[in-house]
């Protein structure tokens, strides 16, 4: 396929060097659509200057991005690199950035997004009227998006994982062993220390857990000191500061390689998130295809996963997010401790689940993630999407 009939795209997101969940997403689906030689693809990575990056894992043109939703800087590449088709992979708050972008734009905007709660307010319908293609990740999202645009022809391509990463280590013992851990139930949470997670409800309810059970261990991969909470000081002020365990030296953009993320989650006998609503829940997934059964909210992406696999926490109440307006789900502390002493109590059901998940994650690979887009960026071109001559 020579340069001139490849489609040319241009990507919005987290940069791909990076450990977030749209990074990593980024570099899963690029990559996969750049290897097919079918399109002509370049990266605005933000939180990454670009100016360092391996060539190998990233073949592909990385702009610099700014920290943050730059409408401008947007607007400048754009202008230069005269895609055909913008994807853009963020939430609403990236979406109403973009849309300030100057309106010249000729090419079709295709908006790559999550709906984390409910209801989809007036605001961001708008937003989604604004898109040329609407693709969100879950089922739950769609649904919600169709309570405010019965209309709307909303696609849902789900977020992957890589099966061959992400799987049960024969050497878990080792692994244990190597962090202190033999002999310990490790309940883990993988998750940023934001106020969405609701860390705080984990700890206190592995408190409880840990007041019954004394070879219980939290491991928490998350940056203790991040936008959430100071993690270390709710441990001591609920008594389990030697119970709980970090990730050393974990911060928000950096993290760790997938291999090593795959080596914690081998750490654990159950992943446990109570949080207040997902838009997908990659950890959950990831989780999930390392064979560890999984407890978390039953609300929204997370329940969605999870659902007939693992422990769903009811609901206790709803709290209004501020920004997006989203009512989002609070976990009922004690039924959470209550899915906690099931899966301790229950080795066998514990099997089943990893077992059902893993099952599960290998239908959501990012091969069929990566197919779905190349379905819908062959629509894309042919409702006769503009060329670079419209410029």
């Amino acid at each position: 396929m020579t340069e001139s009939t490849r489609l040319r795209l241009l990507w919005v997101s987290d940069s791909p060097v990076l450990h977030t969940g749209y990074g990593v997403t980024t570099h899963e689906i690029v990559s996969r659509l750049h290897a097919t030689g079918q399109y002509e693809i370049a990266v605005l990575g933000w939180y990454h200057d670009a100016a360092h990056y391996d060539r190998r894992v990233h073949p592909y043109p990385l702009l610099p991005g700014a920290w943050g939703w730059k409408p401008d800087w947007l607007a400048e590449v754009l202008a230069e690199f005269r895609p055909e088709v913008l994807i853009t992979l963020g939430n609403f708050s990236m979406l109403a950035a973009v849309q300030e972008v100057p309106a010249q734009f000729p090419g079709r905007w295709v908006g790559y997004f999550p709906v984390e709660g409910r209801p989809v307010a007036r605001h961001q319908a708008r937003l989604i009227d604004a898109l040329d293609v609407a693709v969100t990740f879950t089922q739950y999202a769609a649904q919600e998006i169709r309570r405010v645009r019965p209309d709307c022809k909303v696609q849902v391509i789900p977020l992957g994982v890589d099966v061959q990463t992400f799987r049960p280590l024969s050497n878990r013992v080792e692994l244990r062993r190597q962090c202190e851990l033999e002999n310990r139930f490790v309940v883990g949470c993988v998750a940023r220390n934001q106020p969405r997670k609701q860390l705080p409800l984990l700890l206190r309810a592995f408190a409880q857990f840990a007041q019954i059970h004394e070879e219980a261990f939290l491991y928490l991969h998350s940056d203790p000191d991040d936008v959430g909470w100071d993690l270390v000081e709710l441990a001591d002020r609920y008594g389990i500061a030697d119970r709980v365990g970090f990730t050393p030296g974990m911060a928000f953009v950096l993290g760790v390689s997938r291999e090593e993320l795959n080596e914690i989650y081998n750490l654990f006998d159950v992943f446990a998130l109570p949080t207040m609503g997902e838009g997908f829940g990659l950890p959950l997934l990831e989780a999930m295809a390392a064979g560890v059964p999984v407890v978390t909210t039953d609300f929204a992406g997370g329940a969605e996963l999870v659902r007939g696999r693992g422990e769903l926490v009811r609901v206790a109440g709803w709290v209004t997010e501020p920004g997006h307006n989203f009512e989002l789900a609070l976990a009922d502390e004690q039924d959470f401790l209550s899915r906690l002493l099931k899966l301790y109590a229950r080795p066998d059901l514990r099997r089943e689940y990893a077992t059902r998940g893993r099952r599960f994650a290998q239908t959501l690979t990012w091969e069929r993630c990566a197919q779905a887009w190349q379905t819908l960026l062959k629509e894309c071109r042919e409702c006769q999407a503009p060329t670079t001559d419209n410029w």
